[in-house]
């Protein structure tokens, strides 16, 4: 009999073993899903706000639509050619998002909607000697699963 006992007590622990064998799995794969849109667009900005104080061109511009308009004069390629004039002006720019909300467009899953506070400064030396606030808008819409900048507009 106790060996009886021994054979069951040791298939309970096998089955314990793949009950939690499968919730770990069941918790991998929920984790592995695609972000939330506003979580996704958030590491976004945070990935364009490194690569500027970078002065890293082509990691901004990974973030940047083909059709990229900021409404009024400057299109995806004259972005990045404003960018450069940037980086070469200022030994140093510093990006600070001190506001950020981030919301889908009502009706839509694929277009969202970002309203920033930025305090970005620029230096030649060490200290900054440029410095501005700006309120920005940025419209972000889902391309094969990426959140992509394509409409931008800042005061």
């Amino acid at each position: 009999m106790v060996s009886h006992i021994s054979a069951i007590e040791v298939m309970m622990a096998a089955m314990r073993i793949k009950i939690v064998t499968l919730l770990l799995v069941l918790l991998f794969a929920a984790c592995s899903d695609a972000p939330p849109a506003e979580v996704a667009i958030a590491r976004n900005i945070e990935a364009i706000q490194n690569a500027i104080e970078e002065k890293n061109r082509s990691d901004v511009m990974e973030h940047i639509a083909e059709d990229f308009t900021t409404g009024s004069y400057l299109n995806r390629e004259e972005l990045g050619k404003m960018l450069v004039l940037q980086f070469l002006a200022h030994n140093k720019i510093t990006v600070t998002i001190v506001k950020s909300d981030i919301q889908l467009e009502p009706g839509h899953t694929d277009i969202a909607n970002a309203l920033l506070s930025v305090i970005v400064t620029g230096a030649t030396r060490l200290i900054p000697n440029d410095g501005r606030i700006y309120q920005v808008s940025a419209r972000w819409q889902q391309n094969n699963g990426e959140w992509m900048l394509n409409r931008l507009s800042w005061e």
